[in-house]
């Protein structure tokens, strides 16, 4: 192998590593914004206890799932 392809590699596994990092950091901030989303909230209504719990926006989702109550203490 002469040096021009050794450094060739060398160039070629730097971008793959590169792009494999990007990858994974949008897949991370993706999953930590569907985390933020799904995290319930609870409201009162007069002496009513809501809990709602939202589901998730997937990133494929044309728009964000909206607000659904699952139940009621």
């Amino acid at each position: 192998m002469s040096n021009g392809q050794h450094w060739l590699c060398h160039w070629l596994l730097g971008a793959v590593f590169i792009a494999m990092f990007c990858i994974a950091n949008v897949a991370f901030m993706q999953r930590d914004e569907a985390r933020r989303q799904a995290k319930p909230s609870i409201e009162m209504r007069g002496t009513t206890l809501v809990v709602s719990c939202p589901k998730p926006a997937t990133p494929t989702a044309a728009s964000p799932a909206p607000r659904q109550e699952r139940f009621v203490l």
